[in-house]
Formats: C-alpha cells, structure tokens, sequence
C-alpha cells in the first residue's frame, strides 16, 4: 500500500503544477490569437460575439483548471491522512 501511495505529494503537485502552467499558457497565447482571428474591424455585432467567445473560453478553462487543482489537493490531502 505504501507503494501505491507513497508519491501522492509529487502527484499532487505535479497535477497542480500542470493545470496552473496550462492555464496560464492559455490565456497569454491561445485565447488572444483566437480572438484576433475573430475580430473584424468595424463590425460591432461581430466583435461583441467574438468578445462573448473569448470570455466563454476563458471561463471553461478557469473550470477546468479549478477542477484539476482540486483532483490535486485531493492527492495532498489523501497522503496526509496516510502518512
């Protein structure tokens, strides 16, 4: 049983790490570029659905990250409990 969960701390982290690098690679270069390519110049009904888009992806991945930060703690919080 140690086996199994002996590493829970550097799965733990390691999950949280990835979520949070992930996250913010995201929403520096994929999210920007993707709205670039959306937007059209001097079409305010365009712009305003390529904003709306925008915000719908950021929040699906600030979900996403939240979830597996959680699944991370998890991890911490179980090796504490075992250890």
């Amino acid at each position: 049983m140690k086996v199994v969960f002996g590493h829970l701390n550097l799965v733990g982290d390691s999950i949280g790490f990835f979520f949070l690098i992930w996250k913010t690679i995201y929403d520096i270069y994929y999210n920007p570029r993707k709205f670039k390519k959306e937007y059209v110049s001097g079409n305010y009904e365009a712009n305003i659905k390529a904003v709306e888009r925008k915000r719908e992806r950021s929040d699906k991945t600030t979900l996403i990250a939240f979830i597996g930060l959680t699944i991370s703690y998890l991890c911490l919080i179980i090796n504490d409990f075992l250890n």
